[in-house]
């Protein structure tokens, strides 16, 4: 009789792919079962295993198609329900698989919970500078994330009436040229050839230049001369990422340096400089190489420094809008953190809402709880909210590149507290009280501290921390000092 060609090996994943050919009456037909039990085989296939017919080869199998089998005169799939005696080497692999993929998860969860150090996680969030936001981040997505999304979702429901308050404008492109123009005059004044900065506030204030821009051991100069030109000095394989940059400048001169020479041979080369002052948050390396290409470097100076002390209008209305924005998502949480709440859960319900509300990539936050509110700054992680206990919330974010800055201590809503925690938070709130009524302009930062200090409270820092909050906190402290005075008028 004629053989019967059939379909060999009929694959979820590829279909047919070879023919066989089948004797039914030379007695070859071993066995049949169904393969409607699920992969690796696809339901309402025929699986044939062919006998060896007395010789010592092992038996062979084939998967044939309901319409091939039934030309065979075999029946339906109910004929022969005996499993398959071999077993799918794929089926074997995806086996293995998810059982290492369920060894990897259950060991990261007891890493989490367990006090031992964390080995497994990236190396960047085992550092032992890590930044709790992100800890936080992991610890939501192995431990209790519905927790986190729902005190973030709750406290949306209120915060999201509040998003218009960010309905503000970014810097005009006029007030960075305003900027450029003025630190020009005070360069020139001096007989400073140049001023140079790297990616920094520095270069975000004057040529809108983030410091999201990652420094590298290749330098990346913003250069404003003392006639107003803006250059910059970068790497030639960089200057197509580096020419990207949302740069503000009237016109401007690229200088190129190649991987073979000194970045800072070619900036004198090309410009001829004797005197450049470097911004203060230059790396040192800078420095030592200008001054070994033979220029003279000095650093920058108090008046140089003052030009971003004072804000503008339009730089008032956008630290108004993040910081009155950061309060009101602070109120939020506050109506909604319960006993039992961690750290981690308000951290990360903080971050889904500057996220939520658009602004989340400048997110930072600082939750202590209990007795670690007593360390501005720190304490221990993983700690649960207990009855009686204050929050402390430092958090902030960042709107066209100016950050807010706030901190709040407060009970959540049904606490109960002793008298003398009680007695504390209001000494506090009346040292605020009193130094806030004399924020007028002219008055000294010290007079302030001093009235704030009369209330009775011992601080454990200085009060003119919060008087350069309302300036500018990134102004450096050293400058304005407990001298200055406050110019409430123009910022």
């Amino acid at each position: 009789m004629a053989p019967i060609r059939l379909l060999e090996s009929r694959n979820a994943m590829t279909g047919y792919s070879q023919v066989s050919d089948l004797y039914p009456e030379a007695g070859d037909v071993d066995e049949l079962t169904t393969s409607n039990s699920g992969p690796p085989y696809m339901d309402g296939d025929f699986r044939v295993n062919l006998g060896s017919s007395g010789s010592d080869e092992k038996s062979s199998s084939l998967l044939i198609a309901p319409k091939a089998a039934r030309t065979l005169g075999w029946g339906d799939r109910q004929a022969v329900q005996k499993p398959a005696k071999e077993k799918s080497r794929l089926g074997a692999l995806l086996q293995v698989l998810i059982a290492i993929l369920v060894v990897y998860h259950v060991f990261q969860v007891y890493l989490i919970i367990s006090p031992l150090p964390i080995l497994l996680l990236p190396s960047d969030l085992s550092s032992t500078n890590m930044a709790p936001r992100n800890l936080a981040l992991i610890r939501q997505q192995y431990a209790s994330p519905q927790i986190s999304k729902t005190l973030g979702e709750e406290s949306w429901e209120t915060l999201q009436h509040h998003v218009s308050l960010l309905d503000v404008s970014p810097i005009p492109r006029s007030e960075f040229l305003s900027r450029q123009a003025t630190l020009a005059r005070v360069l020139d004044k001096a007989g400073i050839d140049a001023f140079i900065a790297e990616p920094s506030a520095s270069s975000a204030y004057l040529a809108n230049i983030s410091t999201t821009f990652e420094l590298s051991e290749r330098p990346f100069l913003v250069i404003i001369t003392k006639t107003g030109q803006f250059s910059y000095l970068a790497p030639k394989f960089e200057l197509g990422r580096i020419a990207g940059l949302e740069m503000v400048y009237e016109n401007k001169t690229v200088i190129e340096w190649h991987e073979q020479e000194s970045p800072f041979e070619a900036l004198k080369r090309a410009t001829g400089f004797k005197t450049i002052m470097l911004d203060e948050h230059v790396r040192f390396f800078i420095a030592s190489g200008l001054e070994k290409a033979g220029i003279k470097v000095v650093a920058t100076t108090e008046e140089v420094q003052s030009i971003r002390a004072v804000k503008s209008r339009n730089e008032i209305v956008i630290l108004k809008a993040i910081n009155e924005f950061t309060v009101e998502l602070v109120r939020s949480l506050q109506k909604n953190i319960k006993v039992g709440v961690t750290q981690a859960e308000i951290t990360a319900a903080a971050d889904y809402l500057f996220s939520s509300a658009g602004i989340g990539k400048g997110f930072w936050a600082l939750v202590l709880i209990g007795e670690q509110a007593a360390n501005p700054h720190g304490g221990s992680y993983g700690r649960v909210l207990k009855d009686g206990e204050f929050v402390l919330i430092d958090i902030g974010s960042s709107l066209y590149g100016y950050g807010s800055d706030v901190t709040r201590t407060f009970l959540p809503p049904g606490s109960t507290v002793s008298e003398e925690l009680l007695g504390v938070w209001w000494t506090v709130y009346a040292a605020q009280t009193a130094a806030i009524a004399l924020m007028k302009s002219n008055e000294t930062c010290s007079v302030v501290d001093a009235t704030s200090r009369k209330v009775g409270f011992s601080f454990t820092r200085w009060l003119g921390d919060e008087c350069l909050q309302i300036l500018n906190r990134s102004y450096p402290m050293r400058v304005l000092g407990l001298t200055t005075p406050i110019d409430l008028a123009t910022g």
